[in-house]
């Protein structure tokens, strides 16, 4: 637990004002997660109203990595959120220690939802496009037991 202690160290210090996560994946954007009007729009919920009290997360550097690069540095921008504010995992522990540091999990990410589920945390599931679904669907039922 050495590595989830220090990460919860460095979020805390890094996010202290943080309360929600949205684990997304790069082809969501624009799709389930758009921005309107300084409002975080993820999909049917009611728009988030306060940017800076959320971080976009994805657990993919493979399939998410340009895009987060692109909005780490700038290219690309979503009004009222900043750079720092987008995040790429790396390991289990950075998971683990991040989910831990909220009370809200936005995702359409399948074990990030198992994990905050587990450490009761307020799951919402974002909807996916094509086969992937049907994971999140098994989650939701298992979130309803």
């Amino acid at each position: 637990w050495s590595a989830v202690n220090f990460w919860k160290a460095f979020y805390k210090e890094r996010y202290p004002n943080i309360d929600t996560i949205v684990y997304v994946r790069k082809r969501m954007f624009n799709h389930t997660v758009q921005s309107v009007d300084n409002e975080i729009c993820l999909g049917d919920y009611p728009p988030l109203q306060n940017n800076s009290a959320m971080i976009f997360v994805s657990t993919s550097p493979v399939e998410d990595g340009e895009l987060w690069k692109d909005f780490q540095t700038g290219k690309m921008q979503i009004e009222g959120v900043q750079k720092n504010q987008f995040v790429m995992l790396e390991t289990i522990e950075q998971m683990f220690a991040l989910t831990q540091h909220v009370r809200n999990v936005y995702t359409d990410r399948y074990h990030p939802g198992v994990l905050a589920h587990r450490l009761g945390k307020n799951v919402q599931l974002l909807p996916l496009t094509g086969g992937e679904q049907i994971k999140l669907d098994g989650l939701q039922q298992f979130m309803e037991e």
